[in-house]
């Protein structure tokens, strides 16, 4: 009898890659997040050294400092911009999107301005990656920003950088 993992692409078929973050935040937080990803295209265009592709990612997030913490649910179309190489195992790329969060608290302690107030439990995500496909795994550092875009204030914003490791699940 065959051993089957439970991720086996026929059985997760909505489930392409599991990426897993950590970071730091702007006002000293510590940040990890887990996220699940689907392409929503493989291919949106194509030049002589780059294509673009797309995927989405739902993601969970945990922001902590000084004993006071978030938890975030995040949901993000990415565009991808892979450039070509002659190493079919090593391929940079740059990656750019702009999703919706939910945070579990408006506010979160902060090393500069004692409380940072995103005044909103629903914020924007913006989001900017550089990073290499190895085979099956990528790594990225990622720029990511959490802000209300101004619907209401004050709008302190939160911004963090993360290194993130990326499985694919799916070939």
């Amino acid at each position: 009898m065959l051993y089957h993992t439970a991720l086996q692409a026929k059985e997760v078929p909505w489930i392409d890659h599991i990426a897993l973050g950590v970071g730091h935040a702007n006002g000293g937080a510590d940040t990890y997040r887990l996220g699940i990803q689907h392409a929503f295209a493989s291919l949106l265009w194509q030049g002589n050294t780059m294509h673009l592709s797309g995927y989405y990612e739902l993601s969970v997030g945990y922001w902590n400092n000084h004993d006071q913490n978030i938890t975030n649910f995040a949901f993000s179309p990415v565009f991808q911009f892979l450039f070509f190489g002659h190493n079919p195992l090593f391929k940079p790329y740059a990656e750019f999107g702009i999703g919706i969060a939910y945070l579990s608290k408006e506010y979160i302690y902060d090393d500069t301005i004692k409380q940072r107030n995103l005044s909103s439990e629903w914020q924007f995500e913006d989001r900017a990656s550089l990073g290499v496909k190895l085979g099956k795994y990528d790594i990225n550092l990622r720029y990511l920003h959490y802000s209300n875009a101004g619907f209401k204030s004050p709008n302190d914003g939160m911004d963090i950088i993360q290194l993130t490791f990326t499985y694919q699940i799916n070939i």
